[in-house]
């Protein structure tokens, strides 16, 4: 679960937000242009075109960073940072995801990057941080952000599990994946559910 791959139709992706980055340049609306290259960044990456995807958001982000963006830029970084994941270069994925967390925690109005911290909880996670994971985790848990979100919960539970496992707790593991598991089934989930 706390792999979370989403379930993406890279050329309906593509296709939308072509639409918006043509309907972007004809009303000459830079920041919807830049946000839509880096949209199509990420169908490239779904289909596998890695140099085409980092080109384009790397694009995005830097737009977004000279015209002081601060959602976009939270969400390009941590995006990113799922993305290093997903290919389990948990370096680099740590560091973009700490970076969207400090530009947040840096503007408050930006609110809780709640998927952002989960790409740093599981990057600490395999590279074995067990310790400073389990803080977070904790951490993570007692927020409301968290806590209203059973899909969230979900997902923490699947980390706190294999922490657990790690522990040699073997049924701590299996309590946390059971709630887990409810959690997921609470809210229909059909990827969580079978993960």
């Amino acid at each position: 679960m706390s792999e979370e791959r989403p379930n993406v139709d890279p050329a309906a992706m593509r296709r939308d937000w072509a639409e918006v980055s043509a309907l972007a340049r004809e009303l000459g609306m830079a920041k919807w242009g830049y946000r839509a290259q880096g949209q199509l960044g990420f169908a490239d990456f779904y289909e596998g075109d890695l140099p085409g995807a980092q080109r384009k958001v790397a694009e995005a982000l830097i737009q977004a960073t000279k015209a002081g963006d601060i959602g976009a830029q939270i969400y390009f970084l941590w995006a990113t940072a799922h993305g290093f994941q997903m290919q389990g270069m948990t370096d680099q994925a740590f560091q973009y995801a700490a970076r969207a967390i400090g530009l947040a925690e840096a503007n408050p109005d930006a609110g809780y990057p709640i998927i952002a911290q989960r790409v740093r909880l599981t990057a600490m996670v395999r590279a074995g941080l067990s310790e400073q994971a389990e803080s977070a985790l904790k951490s993570m848990l007692a927020r409301p952000e968290v806590q209203s979100s059973k899909g969230n919960t979900a997902v923490l539970r699947a980390v706190a599990s294999r922490l657990a496992r790690r522990r040699n707790d073997i049924r701590g593991a299996i309590d946390y994946l059971e709630l887990g598991l409810q959690d997921a089934q609470t809210i229909a989930h059909t990827r969580l559910v079978p993960e």
